[in-house]
């Protein structure tokens, strides 16, 4: 059974105000009075303010289609960062949903977002170890060990900067920074909804397993592939074009990329990557 509420070390309680809670709503506790009001209150807030969803954002009725369904393929849970979260007014200042795929024993961190006043509060990096402690709760719930955890976020060479937005560049240092290496491929992923339709601006990120620090074996990060894609609507993901030729990337040059102790930062589209040390 997972733990609804974590608490912070109390360092990180007074450096964030002394009253910062956390929250996971999963398939569990989805029904557990109020649980359904403050997800809302998260989703129509913090989470399309920073996902639309004319981007690349679910609905609310996704949401809740993945959190009722227990027999679903996906391990779906929501973790919430803020105050008076079980009772009073609720104040929701961070977000992160993280996604384990049952069939490939991979998962993914799929949003994480920060309200603009808390970016410099170490709230990120708080969500961000609730969510690998929600992953491997989710492994070993179904008997596995976790072969692999990522995430994907817009890549820098072809996304511009724009006012109003984080900056791609920093959130994929940021990302670096925890410990993620860029899959060195021509990542793609299709579009919900629409399989045929493909994003081509992202890169993918992976990180060291939270027990052992081993980053996942090439076949690992294609069967986690396998299942992005089944999920997106591609029926048969290993006979997809776009899929087969990030596999084979993969099988050629994972292992080659830059140490994670290194910053990453974009350079222009010919000259790709320019890793420069922290």
């Amino acid at each position: 059974m997972g733990v609804p509420f974590i608490v912070p070390p109390l360092s990180l309680q007074q450096q964030w105000g002394g009253n910062r809670e956390f929250l996971t709503i999963s398939t569990e506790n989805i029904r557990k009075p109020g649980f359904s009001a403050i997800l809302q209150q998260a989703h129509q807030g913090l989470y399309l303010q920073n996902f639309p969803l004319t981007k690349d954002g679910e609905s609310l009725s996704e949401w809740n289609e993945h959190l009722t369904n227990p027999l679903s393929d996906i391990d779906y849970r929501i973790i919430l960062a803020g105050r008076n979260l079980r009772n009073g007014t609720p104040e929701i200042n961070g977000i992160c949903v993280v996604n384990y795929y049952k069939d490939s024993d991979t998962a993914i961190l799929s949003y994480i977002a920060v309200d603009e006043s808390c970016r410099t509060e170490g709230l990120g990096y708080q969500l961000r170890e609730i969510a690998k402690s929600e992953i491997m709760k989710a492994a070993h719930e179904n008997g596995r060990s976790l072969r692999g955890w990522f995430l994907d976020c817009e890549d820098p060479r072809k996304v511009s900067e724009m006012p109003g937005r984080y900056s791609p560049t920093k959130r994929l240092n940021k990302y670096v920074g925890w410990g993620g290496k860029v899959v060195p491929c021509d990542f793609v992923i299709p579009v919900s909804g629409n399989p045929n339709k493909r994003d081509r601006d992202s890169v993918l990120v992976a990180f060291p397993h939270p027990e052992t620090s081993e980053y996942p074996k090439p076949e690992a990060i294609t069967d986690y592939l396998v299942s992005l894609f089944r999920h997106e609507g591609v029926e048969r993901p290993r006979f997809d074009p776009d899929f087969m030729d990030m596999s084979e990337q993969i099988r050629i040059r994972w292992g080659e990329c830059a140490p994670p102790n290194l910053v990453i930062f974009a350079s222009d589209p010919e000259a790709g990557y320019v890793y420069v040390p922290a």
